[in-house]
């Protein structure tokens, strides 16, 4: 996307600053899964993976906001 990576803050500061609450809830792992929805649901994804997905939704994202020029 040719933009520069955000800035990123040490965690001792953002503990030191925020509270340890705070910190765990921002380095905390929120990963799921949406095996059991697929299987119950009978779900196929369009895009199994971001990798795929991601391309598509920025080229979407940028055909509709062209339309709208």
């Amino acid at each position: 996307m040719n933009v520069p990576r955000p800035k990123s803050v040490p965690g001792f500061i953002v503990r030191v600053v925020m509270g340890k609450l705070i910190y765990e809830t921002v380095t905390m792992s929120c990963r799921v899964s949406n095996a059991k929805a697929k299987e119950v649901l009978g779900w196929k994804l369009k895009y199994p993976t971001y990798r795929e997905g991601l391309p598509a939704t920025i080229d979407e994202i940028e055909n509709r906001f062209v339309q709208k020029l």
